[in-house]
């Protein structure tokens, strides 16, 4: 009876371990997911913020922003490679330029989040930074956003749109904010009227 009880306690005792030992895996794993998550996140708001002090690095040494590479008026034929690749390869440091297609900068296959294939649209230059991640951007085309795609890894893993690979938004510069406007009309221009 002592022995049946003394290996009841036993068998309890490696249920348990057993049992914390799951948990423990099921604590570990979701906290390395978290993780990545993350590091998604931030990385990806690094390179954003790298986007937009390239943008001010250019006005700053000079260049009118609405007759910079970045910006194009309604109307025009754009080309990509004159315009945004020449601000990537000014402003960046690049580990590849991939000019007005993904090519090696991006990963040949995505999927969505839904584990599904997903095709993203290409436009813009591209080029891949130093740190591994890639991006293609879109000028400024009269009063629309700066567009474009990022990916976290480059051409490698995991490829899944809202994990590594993102769409990104820079707002648009308002068109009436020309050189030689004086600074009372811009303000006037920027109050909403009803």
């Amino acid at each position: 009876m002592a022995e049946e009880k003394q290996m009841s306690g036993l068998r309890t005792f490696a249920y348990l371990i057993g049992f914390g030992f799951i948990l423990t895996t099921i604590f570990v794993v979701a906290g390395i997911k978290r993780y990545n998550e993350n590091l998604f996140d931030v990385g990806y708001q690094v390179n954003i913020q790298k986007i937009n002090e390239a943008l001010l690095l250019m006005t700053a040494s000079g260049t009118d922003y609405f007759y910079s590479p970045m910006y194009i008026d309604e109307g025009e034929n754009v080309n990509y490679e004159e315009t945004a690749g020449t601000f990537i390869k000014s402003y960046f440091d690049l580990k590849k330029y991939c000019g007005t297609t993904p090519g090696e900068c991006f990963a040949s296959k995505y999927k969505n989040e839904k584990k599904k294939p997903y095709k993203p649209a290409f436009k813009g230059a591209c080029g891949q930074l130093k740190s591994g991640a890639s991006f293609c951007i879109i000028p400024q085309i009269a009063d629309a956003d700066i567009t474009g795609l990022m990916d976290m890894n480059g051409p490698y893993g995991p490829n899944v749109l809202g994990k590594d690979l993102r769409e990104y938004t820079i707002k648009a510069r308002k068109t009436y904010i020309r050189k030689n406007v004086p600074v009372s009309e811009v303000i006037e221009a920027d109050v909403p009227t009803r």
